[in-house]
């Protein structure tokens, strides 16, 4: 007979499972590992074990103690759940966004609750962060758990998530992809997966806005409604020297992918598992290697303590996130059934002149750019037309070819028909234009059948 000795046993040697449904031929397949599966529902189990032995075996948490935590849900659940191993207390402080479910959960568990203002900078004196620390410092047997600088956070997931993927995986891996958050998560297993092999690409997932962007992607504020990820200031366990990449999608988008997951493959998890798998997708088809190396998602949490929000319709529509119907609409749901203008097009052998002239005829500001057999090279505008010209000094230069004038961007988005209005949006977070593709009947292959515009989206949204 096989038991365990206590629920300090339980935690870690989580399932991976295989998405199938979200399997494209050429691409990778990705595998997602379920730290739901953890006695407290979260990938937060395995940094409280690390923090609470640690703890104890440097004598700074005698039996008796009172965990003091700072915690945005899923830590305050894990250190509540283990507290009691522990002979300790526990005092869950934590900030009024925090789900209902995540505050019974605490309580269920033996916390004392500590509720907080929201949207508090930590530094301000009544954060939840600055509110533990002087819960803590007040006590006489206070232990306060830092929930941002603590190398457990990166330890644990070194020691336990990493490994276990290496082995569950047999090695084959070509990307791991996980929400950034406090960074321990990615940090500590990319770390690993990197020393075991150095081609693995580590990505990281953000909410729009978050300080980890790259400064040019950054063009708005920060804001998310999802819980444990994103950040105004990069978190002290990052290590920009094992990411390879960061993505940045939108709540709505994450939140829609969460819910589909459930729907189509019976996997509940929470917002930053949907935002995990959108940003896994989107890596997937604009930087994956064609191939059948798998990529791995870091799930992190069970999504039975959403139900109150990104799960309940009503939540969803007075966040303005749309309910049941809106997770369906595809782009065909924008452009509809009515008679849209012809395209204008350049070649990309015609010059400079020739493409001004279309412009000026047709009264836009960008054409897309083909060859002769109207293949898709890119997009040229008003403006990289305009500001060629003024550049050059020479009287033919209007007469030059697209081509050599240089004046095409190749680096523009494509969307297909069927492509979820969610995916759109998080499109337009980056860009302002983008090429509509539909297949040839007579030839197989795509075609150009138009262009999207930001105001496009707008509109369509506006009269939804």
């Amino acid at each position: 007979m096989k038991t365990d000795h206590s629920i300090l046993d339980l935690i870690g040697s989580t399932p991976i499972v295989r998405l199938g449904n979200f399997e494209t031929d050429a691409l990778p397949p990705l595998y997602a590992k379920l730290e739901s599966a953890n006695p407290g529902g979260s990938s937060k189990d395995r940094v409280a074990k690390l923090i609470l032995q640690n703890a104890r075996e440097s004598r700074q948490l005698p039996t008796g103690s009172t965990i003091v935590v700072a915690a945005e849900g899923n830590l305050g659940i894990s250190l509540a759940m283990l507290a009691g191993e522990f002979e300790c207390q526990c005092i869950c402080v934590t900030p009024e966004s925090v789900t209902e479910e995540k505050i019974s959960l605490m309580r269920a568990l033996g916390a004392r609750v500590v509720v907080t203002p929201a949207q508090l900078s930590t530094d301000h004196p009544a954060s939840f962060v600055k509110v533990a620390r002087q819960m803590s410092a007040e006590l006489d047997k206070g232990y306060f758990v830092e929930p941002y600088e603590n190398p457990a956070f990166l330890e644990s997931h070194y020691r336990s998530t990493g490994a276990e993927i290496w082995q569950q995986m047999n090695g084959k891996i070509s990307a791991y992809v996980a929400p950034i958050a406090s960074a321990g998560t990615l940090c500590g297993v990319g770390r690993y997966l990197k020393e075991k092999d150095p081609g693995i690409k580590v990505i990281g997932v953000e909410p729009l806005g978050s300080a980890y962007a790259k400064p040019e992607a950054n063009q708005q504020p920060f804001h998310t409604r999802l819980d444990g990820v994103g950040s105004t200031t990069i978190r002290p366990l990052f290590d920009a020297a094992v990411v390879d990449d960061i993505r940045q999608i939108s709540d709505r988008v994450a939140i829609s992918h969460a819910r589909e997951l459930a729907r189509s493959q019976g996997i509940l998890v929470g917002g930053s598992s949907g935002l995990a798998l959108a940003g896994a997708l989107e890596y997937r088809k604009t930087a994956a290697q064609p191939g059948s190396v798998p990529i791995v998602i870091l799930f992190a949490d069970s999504g039975t303590r959403y139900l109150s929000t990104i799960f309940d319709d009503r939540w969803m529509h007075e966040a303005q996130f749309g309910g049941e119907d809106s997770v369906h609409e595809t782009l065909n749901d924008l452009l509809g059934s009515e008679i849209r203008p012809a395209l204008i097009f350049a070649y990309e052998d015609e010059n400079v002149d020739q493409a001004v002239a279309k412009l000026s005829a047709a009264g836009v500001s960008q054409l897309p750019v083909l060859t002769r057999d109207e293949q898709l090279v890119g997009i040229t505008t008003e403006f990289r037309l305009l500001e060629y010209l003024l550049n050059q000094k020479d009287e033919g230069a209007s007469q030059t070819t697209l081509t050599d004038a240089n004046v095409i961007d190749e680096d523009v988005p494509t969307l297909d028909r069927d492509m979820p209005i969610d995916d759109v949006l998080n499109l337009f977070s980056q860009h302002q234009t983008a090429i509509i593709m539909e297949d040839d009947p007579f030839t197989g292959k795509k075609r150009v059948s138009g262009i999207l515009t930001q105001i496009d989206l707008l509109d369509y949204l506006a009269k939804r």
